[in-house]
């Protein structure tokens, strides 16, 4: 864009505006980019890295100065932080977390106590 300036093809104003437009759509891509890898993160059980990359969104809205345009953002990015920062106190345990350990448990102890692949012979 600076050379189309240098040629003539775009005015100063052109070129100002355009430029304030660009950055705040690179802006919102990378605020979308770690509000989705946070999401991600979240879904596989890593809360810490979930809420450091919801706080990197967090700060990048407020470092580019679009909280009033990304309000939602805002009020879904505190939620999920305070909604991670209790699962990580111990406040919130998630009940489906403890029944499939139970049951890995019982599964191990089961396979423990079967001795029947101790018997079979080299031929079988």
């Amino acid at each position: 864009m600076q050379k189309w300036v240098e040629r003539g093809n775009l005015s100063s104003k052109q070129y100002s505006a355009y430029n304030v437009i660009l950055k705040n759509l690179i802006a919102k891509l990378m605020i979308e980019n770690y509000m989705l890898t946070a999401t991600k993160a979240d879904n596989i059980g890593k809360n810490k890295l979930a809420a450091h990359y919801f706080a990197l969104a967090k700060n990048m809205i407020i470092k580019e100065g679009l909280a009033n345009t990304q309000k939602e953002d805002l009020v879904h990015i505190d939620e999920e932080l305070v909604r991670l920062e209790n699962e990580a106190s111990g406040k919130f345990e998630p009940a489906a977390n403890a029944s499939a350990k139970d049951d890995d448990d019982d599964e191990w102890a089961a396979f423990k106590d079967n001795d029947d692949w101790k018997k079979k012979n080299i031929y079988d």
